[in-house]
């Protein structure tokens, strides 16, 4: 009887621990202090409510045609317009690349 509350408290106990225990591993353990992946990680943690980059990928696009990339231009345009979920700067390649089209003509 006293092995089996024995076992049941150890088992509430061990319930109750999770919540509190951090899970994982800091990334920065294993590293070696001031090395260029350290600080990359040590950045990520301070301002890790940013979230990851994220990229737009088109398939199948003519970029000659000044239509596409126009409207590449204008999605551009509408994800930096939504400031409660992208967090600025918008990079594109969008706009250089028309005016060097444009520059060769």
């Amino acid at each position: 009887m006293l092995a089996l509350l024995t076992t049941l408290g150890l088992i509430v106990v061990g319930c109750f621990s999770t919540i509190k225990l951090a899970r994982g591993l800091n990334q920065n353990v294993t590293l070696v202090s001031g090395s260029d992946i350290y600080d990359y990680f040590d950045t990520l943690q301070m301002y890790g409510d940013a979230g990851p980059p994220g990229y737009v990928v088109f398939n199948n696009v003519d970029y000659q045609n000044q239509t596409n990339l126009e409207q590449m231009e204008l999605i551009d345009a509408e994800l930096a317009a939504l400031n409660n979920t992208i967090l600025s700067p918008i990079y594109s390649w969008v706009t250089p690349f028309k005016n060097f089209l444009s520059d060769g003509e």
